[in-house]
């Protein structure tokens, strides 16, 4: 029934706001602070009360309306959305402006965190689906990790996006890697398997590691360069420790395939 509610506010809403960015915007910005506002009373000032079924109620409204806006008025696929975009709620794009995603962290308790993200796409037309870590609207697509950036690969007929994640399972215990994506009409696909393994082809890319062990300066951890046609991540060791080395991919024009280090012939004189 709450979930009736919520829909049907927000078909009202949508009719109403018409090509209203900045309300909309506002709108969104305010159902965000909500959770926001829930997350602090219960970590400051009420650390005794259990606000975990208002978090997660809060959580779900937000991730309805966000949903519903952006796939029933298209100018929101190329807003910047100020507003909301000065919360915690991460917006990235895609260089062609055709996939974005949102994400945020539910700001449960916890020190393994969890993020919820809603994908907005254009194919025949505009459309946003929504994954979490739960079942919210129905719809699971991953379990739980946030996007920092979108790349994406040109080739032929074809775009391929390259999104950049990151996850925690821990205050130390981190994860990240990347997955690809591609539009196809009114679908994302997400087993674009298109990353040559030591097991086969694979639609993404990952590795965890100890956030205390991380070199300095090393800066990002998952690089994409030369219009997406070179994918590099970190080799990490049995300790979870980031060492100075990369594991480099290469697309051959059809696959990524991994590109090994040619080892350093000996000179004279050296065992």
């Amino acid at each position: 029934m709450k979930t009736w509610l919520v829909v049907s506010f927000l078909f009202v809403s949508v009719s109403s706001f018409g090509q209203d960015m900045k309300a909309i915007g506002h709108e969104l910005a305010k159902s965000f602070n909500d959770i926001d506002t829930l997350n602090i009373v219960s970590r400051g000032l009420h650390p005794e009360i259990d606000f975990h079924d208002s978090v997660t109620s809060a959580n779900e409204e937000f991730a309805l309306k966000l949903k519903q806006y952006t796939s029933k008025v298209p100018q929101t696929l190329a807003y910047s959305f100020p507003e909301l975009s000065q919360t915690e709620v991460k917006i990235v794009t895609s260089p062609d402006g055709k996939l974005r995603i949102y994400s945020w962290d539910d700001m449960n308790e916890g020190s393994m965190r969890f993020f919820i993200n809603v994908f907005q796409y254009k194919g025949d037309k505009v459309h946003s689906q929504l994954s979490d870590t739960g079942n919210i609207d129905g719809e699971i697509i991953n379990t739980g990790v946030y996007y920092s950036n979108i790349f994406q690969l040109n080739f032929g007929s074809r775009t391929v996006y390259i999104a950049q994640w990151h996850g925690n399972g821990s205050s130390i215990d981190y994860s990240a890697g990347i997955q690809l994506f591609e539009v196809s009409d009114s679908i994302l696909n997400d087993k674009v398997k298109m990353i040559k393994t030591k097991s086969g082809f694979s639609s993404g890319l990952h590795f965890e590691y100890d956030l205390t062990k991380v070199p300095e300066n090393i800066g990002t951890l998952v690089r994409c360069e030369d219009n997406g046609k070179t994918i590099k991540i970190p080799v990490v060791n049995a300790a979870e420790a980031v060492t100075g080395k990369w594991i480099t991919y290469k697309f051959d024009g059809q696959y990524y395939v991994p590109v090994f280090e040619k080892k350093k012939s000996k000179g004279k004189g050296e065992k």
